[in-house]
Formats: structure tokens, sequence, C-alpha cells
């Protein structure tokens, strides 16, 4: 089934919403990661290939990583959704230590932040 396949193309927009209803991790993410920076997963990364629904998971406070990813390499993303326990949430997972450089922010509301990042894959 090709619906469960990332299509092979340079720039797939994969989407993750991470809450920070915190307003102190809310300031504290804001003021560490800036433009240019690397963002370094430790873990296997859970995206989306659905903004709404990452969004959803920022539960209105935190940060929304746009992530454009190259799926031509080899060590691309893959696409789990055929085997995820919610299949409507379109996941990607991106491997671990995987590293995303922050290309842009924008706020979209008081509370929620768009960080526009290059997944950099070796």
């Amino acid at each position: 089934d090709t619906s469960y396949k990332l299509p092979n193309t340079e720039n797939v927009k994969l989407y993750r919403g991470l809450c920070l209803s915190d307003d102190k991790d809310f300031q504290e993410l804001l003021r560490k990661f800036k433009q240019s920076d690397i963002i370094i997963f430790p873990a296997f990364l859970s995206t989306s290939l659905n903004r709404d629904k990452a969004t959803q998971f920022t539960g209105g406070k935190g940060v929304l990583l746009e992530i454009s990813a190259d799926c031509t390499l080899l060590n691309k993303p893959k696409c789990i959704s055929a085997i995820s326990h919610h299949q409507n949430e379109d996941e990607v997972l991106i491997n671990c230590f995987s590293l995303l450089k922050v290309d842009n922010i924008k706020k979209l509301e008081d509370t929620l932040m768009l960080y526009e990042c290059t997944l950099e894959l070796s």
C-alpha cells in the first residue's frame, strides 16, 4: 500500500508538537534555541505528516516543529502508519541522534511558536 510510504523527494514536511504548559519551560526553550542552532534528539523522534494533528499535541501552548526532510537519502525518516496503534496520526519516525537545524522561528500565537527546521541527515 503506497499510502504508507514517504514520497521520494527532497522536501517532505514533517511536524512535531511540543506541549510546554509551564511558562518557565516555554520561556527556557525560546531562550535556549535560536535561529541557526542545532537541536539533537537522543531518541527516536515521532513526527506526523499532518500539521493539524501535530498542533493538537501542543495543547495550545508550546512549539510546533516543522521539519523539512530529504527523503531521497538512505538514512531517511520512516513512515510507520501501517503498524502504529494510532494510524490516523500519519506517524513518521526520525532516527536517534538526528540533527535539526533551526532555520526560522515564527510566532503563531502568544503561547505557540513555529520552529522551521531542516533535518540534517548523515
